[in-house]
C-alpha cells in the first residue's frame, strides 16, 4: 500500500523537483542580475565621483547655470583630497570680520550677521558639497540611472543602492570622527563626543538635518523657485510675499502681548544663537559677496546670488520705484553628514545643544579667547560688560566706544540681546568666584569648567522651564515630555536620537521671535522710561555704558513685547540695517525686509512647503484657501485671503508664510504647525544630550549633578540670575518673580532683588557644589587637563582625525521615522 501511495504522488514530487530547480535557477539568475547592476551602478556612482574630484567635468555631464555650482568646479588645481578633519574651529579663536567689497550698508550688515566663524573650514565643506552636487548631476545624466530629467536627478539622490555606492565612492572625502574620552566629565566645548555611537552627532561645522526631503529645484542645490500650479510659473517675490502677509495695514500701531514682557522674545534669541548661525557664501580670504545687485559692473560670483526683486509687478508699499533689488547671497553648502548623496546641506556652526555656545563659543579657540585665563573667570572690559572686540566696530557703524565680543559673533545685533550677553557673563563669574572662596581653589581650569558645568545647567532649567512654557501650549509641553521633573534626577538620554538641529527650525519655525519684536528699544532708572527707535542701534554698543546695560534690563522686565501674530514691526521689515550713507549700486535697497530675508532663505535651503511640515506633523493639509474642512483650517479669513492674494496654490505657501500666519492656539503663542517643530526640535536637544544637566549618569557618575546640586539649580529662576548680576547705579532694583511674564499678571508684581534673591547672592546655596569639589580633592577630571600645553593645540583632548567617517547606520537618522512614529512610541499623527 506504502508502495501504491509512494507511485501515486511520484508525478507529483517530480514535478515539485523541477519545480524548485526552475525556482532555484530563476533566483540565481536574479542575484546575478542584481549583481550586476550594482555592478554598474557603483560603476556609474565611482566614475562620477572621481571626476568631480579631478578638476573637470565627466564627459557628457549637463553644464549647470544659475545657482549651481559649475563657477567651482572649473579647470584648475585639483582640490586638496583627505576626509574633513575631526578638528574644526576658527583657528585663532576670532575669525576677522569681514571686509571689503562695495554694496550698501545693509549689505554689509547682513553679511557680519551671517559671517563664516572658520572660514577655512566652510571653504572646504563648500568645496565637498559643490563637487558633491556635480557627482550628483553626473550621474543622474547617465542613461541607467534616469537621464538629466526630474525622475533622474530625484533617483539620483534618493535610491538605496545609489546611496550606498555614493556613501563608499565619498568615504575618502567625508567628515573624520574625532577620537573621544568618554570618560570626561564636562562636554566639550565644540559639541563632539557628545553621543558616544556617533561622535559627531550635535557638533559645530556639521550639516543641519531634515525631516522632510528637499524641494530644491533639481532636488541636488537650486533654490526652491517654481509654482506648482499650471502653467508654470514662478514663486511671488519674497519682498511680496512680505508685504502682502507680514505687513500691519490695519492702522496704528502694531499690537502688543496682553501677557508676556520682552525678556520673552530676547531670552528666545538669545537662545537662537546658542543652536545654530548658518554662514553665507564669500569670496576668498573671506571677502563678503555684496555685488549681486549690480549686473552692470559684473557679479564677482553669480552662483551664490539669489537677489529678492523689489517693485516687482505692483509698486511697492515702501521702496522708491527706482529700487528693483535686494542683495541676497546663498547660505554655504555642506554635504550630509554621512556622505550618502550630493545633496545640498547647509551648515551649523554651533552645537545643537542648548550649551551656551553664545557664551564660551563653539570651539575650543574661541572659549580660549574669550577666558580671563585666571580662577576659572570669563574676560570682561572695564564696566564688566563683555569684552572689547579685538577689531574694533565695523568701520560703518556709528558706534563711539568699543564694540563686544561674545561666544557668538552677533552679541550687538541689538541691544535687547546684549543684555543677557551680559547677563549670562556676569553669572559665570559670579559663580567661579562663589567657587573660589568656598573652596579656597586657584586653578583656573577647575574653577573654570565647574562654573561653566552649572551656568550651562541654569540655562537649561530656565529655558525649559520658563522660556517654553511661555512660548508652548500645556498640550505640547506633556506630549514631548520637555518639562523637568520637580526633584531630582531623570534619565532621559538617548543615544540613537540625532540632536542635529533641523534645518526648517532654523529657518523658518523658530524665526516666530521676529513678531515678538518691538519697533523701539529703552532705558529706565528712577525716572520715566526712554525709549529709542530699534533702527538706529543695530550693531551699536553705545547705549550699553555708563550704566545702561541695568537700565535697559529694568526696560526689557518692564516693557510689554509685541503681540504674537504674523506681522513684523516697520523697524525690521522695512528698515533692518538702514544706512543712507553707504553707496549701493543703483536699483539696490539701501534697508532690508527681515520677512522677505526668512522667505528667501528658505527656499535657499530647498525648504518644502507649508503643507509638506502639516502633513509631518499630522496635521491636515490645506487643498484650498478657504477656512472650511480641507482648507486653511488654522487660520483666519483675514490670514487666509492674505495668503490667498500672494499664492497661487496652497502647496506653494512658503513654511514661514504659512507658519506665521497660524492663528496661536489657546495657551501658547502660536498656531500648531509651529508648535510641533518647535516642541519636537527641543525635545531632540534634551533627549539627544548625553550632558542633560538633570541625568545620573550611570556609567559616568562624575559627570553627574548629586541630588543636593540639583536641589539647588532647580530652584533658579530668571529672576534670581537677573538680581545677582545687577551693577550698583544708584536705584533699587526689582524684577517680577517670573521674568517672562508682564508685570501687571496677578501675583507677578515687582519684588525687590534681596527679597528674590532670599539673602543669597547667588540665590541658590554654593555649599554642596563646593563640598563636592573638595571632596574629590579639588578636582572633578581625572586625566590632564586640556590646556596643559597649547590651548591652541589641536590634539587637545585627544581629538584626532582619525579613520572612518560616519556610519550608514539607521541608528542615526532622526527618530521620527517617515511613518510618522516617535521612537518612544509616540504618534505624531495622533497628537492633534
Amino acid at each position: 500500500m506504502n508502495r501504491n501511495k509512494s507511485d501515486h504522488l511520484g508525478p507529483y514530487r517530480t514535478k515539485v523537483k523541477g519545480m524548485k530547480v526552475s525556482l532555484l535557477i530563476t533566483f540565481s539568475v536574479c542575484l546575478v542580475y542584481e549583481a550586476a547592476a550594482q555592478g554598474n551602478i557603483d560603476a556609474i556612482v565611482n566614475d562620477a565621483v572621481q571626476s568631480a574630484f579631478g578638476g573637470a567635468p565627466a564627459p557628457g555631464a549637463p553644464g549647470v547655470g544659475g545657482f549651481g555650482p559649475a563657477g567651482l568646479m572649473g579647470a584648475g588645481p585639483a582640490p586638496a583630497v583627505g576626509q574633513i578633519p575631526a578638528s574644526r574651529t576658527s583657528g585663532g579663536g576670532i575669525a576677522p570680520r569681514p571686509v571689503g567689497g562695495q554694496g550698501s550698508g545693509a549689505a554689509r550688515a547682513l553679511a557680519r550677521f551671517s559671517q563664516s566663524n572658520a572660514p577655512a573650514t566652510n571653504t572646504l565643506l563648500s568645496d565637498r558639497s559643490a563637487r558633491a552636487s556635480q557627482a550628483a548631476r553626473t550621474i543622474a545624466a547617465n542613461p541607467e540611472v534616469g537621464g538629466f530629467a526630474a525622475g533622474g536627478l530625484q533617483r539620483a539622490v534618493s535610491d538605496p543602492q545609489i546611496q550606498a555606492s555614493f556613501q563608499r565612492a565619498f568615504e575618502p572625502y567625508c567628515f573624520a570622527m574625532p577620537l573621544c574620552d568618554f570618560r570626561d566629565p564636562y562636554r566639550r566645548t565644540d559639541g563632539q563626543c557628545n553621543n558616544p555611537i556617533n561622535p559627531l552627532l550635535g557638533s559645530s561645522f556639521t550639516p543641519q538635518q531634515r525631516v522632510v526631503p528637499n524641494a530644491y529645484d533639481d532636488f541636488i542645490s537650486l533654490p526652491r523657485t517654481r509654482s506648482v500650479a499650471l502653467p508654470p510659473q514662478r514663486l511671488p517675490s519674497a519682498r511680496t510675499v512680505s508685504n502682502n502677509v507680514f505687513q500691519w495695514s490695519f492702522g496704528g500701531m502694531t499690537p502688543v502681548s496682553a501677557s508676556f514682557s520682552t525678556f520673552l522674545t530676547h531670552h528666545g534669541q538669545f537662545i537662537d544663537h546658542d543652536i545654530i548661525a548658518t554662514p553665507s557664501e564669500t569670496l576668498p580670504n573671506n571677502v563678503p559677496i555684496l555685488d549681486c545687485c549690480n549686473p552692470v559692473g559684473g557679479i564677482d560670483k553669480p552662483d551664490a546670488c539669489f537677489i529678492i526683486p523689489v517693485n516687482d509687478r505692483v509698486p511697492d508699499p515702501f521702496f522708491l520705484p527706482h529700487l528693483t533689488c535686494m542683495n541676497f547671497v546663498r547660505h554655504t553648502g555642506a554635504p550630509p553628514l554621512r556622505c550618502e548623496n550630493g545633496v545640498r546641506e547647509q551648515i551649523n556652526e554651533r552645537t545643537s545643544f542648548v550649551d551656551g555656545s553664545m557664551i564660551y563659543g563653539s570651539d575650543f579657540a574661541r572659549e580660549w579667547q574669550l577666558r580671563a585665563k585666571f580662577l576659572g573667570r570669563l574676560a570682561v572690559n572695564g564696566e564688566n560688560l563683555l569684552p572689547n572686540h579685538p577689531e574694533g566696530c565695523p568701520a560703518d557703524i556709528p558706534a563711539r566706544l568699543p564694540c563686544f565680543i561674545a561666544g557668538d559673533h552677533r552679541p550687538s545685533e541689538t541691544p535687547t540681546l546684549t543684555v543677557p550677553h551680559i547677563t549670562w557673563l556676569r553669572r559665570h563669574n559670579l559663580i567661579a568666584d562663589a567657587l573660589r572662596a568656598a573652596t579656597g581653589i586657584w586653578n583656573d581650569e577647575v574653577l573654570f569648567q565647574e562654573a561653566k558645568r552649572i551656568v550651562v545647567a541654569e540655562l537649561q532649567h530656565v529655558t525649559y522651564n520658563e522660556f517654553l512654557p511661555a512660548v508652548l501650549d500645556d498640550f505640547h509641553m506633556n506630549a514631548f515630555n520637555l518639562r523637568s521633573s520637580p526633584f531630582g534626577h531623570a534619565e532621559a538620554y538617548n543615544s540613537n536620537i540625532d540632536p542635529r538641529t533641523i534645518n526648517s527650525f532654523g529657518v523658518a519655525a523658530y524665526r516666530m521671535g521676529h513678531s515678538l519684536v518691538r519697533n523701539s528699544v529703552g532705558l529706565l532708572g528712577n525716572g520715566p522710561p526712554v525709549s529709542f527707535p530699534v533702527s538706529q542701534h543695530f550693531e551699536n554698543p553705545d547705549i550699553m555704558y555708563r550704566g545702561g546695560y541695568e537700565r535697559m534690563a529694568r526696560w526689557m522686565s518692564r516693557e510689554r513685547k509685541s503681540r504674537s501674530d504674523r506681522f513684523l514691526v516697520d523697524g525690521i521689515r522695512n528698515r533692518l540695517f538702514e544706512n543712507f550713507e553707504s553707496n549701493p549700486p543703483p536699483g539696490e535697497t539701501p534697508s532690508l525686509d527681515l520677512g522677505a530675508l526668512n522667505i528667501q532663505r528658505g527656499r535657499d535651503h530647498g525648504i518644502p512647503s507649508y503643507n509638506a511640515y502639516r502633513q509631518f506633523c499630522g496635521l491636515p493639509r490645506a487643498n484650498f484657501f478657504a477656512v472650511v474642512e480641507g482648507g486653511l483650517v488654522n487660520h483666519n479669513q483675514f490670514a487666509a485671503q492674505a495668503l490667498q492674494r500672494t499664492y497661487r496654490h496652497p502647496d506653494d505657501i512658503d513654511l514661514f508664510a504659512g507658519g506665521m500666519s497660524e492663528t496661536p492656539l489657546q495657551g501658547s503663542i502660536l498656531g500648531p504647525t509651529f508648535q510641533c517643530l518647535i516642541a519636537y526640535q527641543f525635545s531632540l536637544y534634551k533627549y539627544g544630550d548625553r550632558f542633560w544637566y538633570e541625568r545620573n549618569f550611570p556609567e559616568n557618575p562624575l559627570a553627574a549633578f548629586t541630588q543636593a546640586q540639583l536641589a539647588q539649580i532647580k530652584q533658579t529662576t530668571y529672576s534670581k540670575i537677573m538680581c545677582s548680576v545687577m551693577g550698583n547705579i544708584n536705584v533699587a532694583h526689582s524684577f517680577q518673580p517670573s521674568l517672562m511674564l508682564r508685570t501687571d499678571i496677578p501675583g507677578n508684581s515687582p519684588l525687590p532683588c534681596n527679597v528674590i534673591l532670599g539673602g543669597n547672592p547667588l540665590g541658590f546655596d554654593i555649599t554642596p557644589f563646593a563640598q563636592q569639589l573638595l571632596q574629590l580633592g579639588g578636582r572633578r577630571r581625572r586625566g590632564p587637563d586640556p590646556f596643559n600645553l597649547s590651548p591652541l593645540n589641536p590634539g587637545m583632548r585627544g581629538i584626532l582625525s582619525g579613520p572612518g567617517q560616519i556610519p550608514g547606520s539607521g541608528n542615526f537618522v532622526s527618530p521620527l521615522n517617515p511613518a510618522g512614529v516617535l521612537r518612544g512610541g509616540r504618534d505624531m499623527r495622533r497628537l492633534y
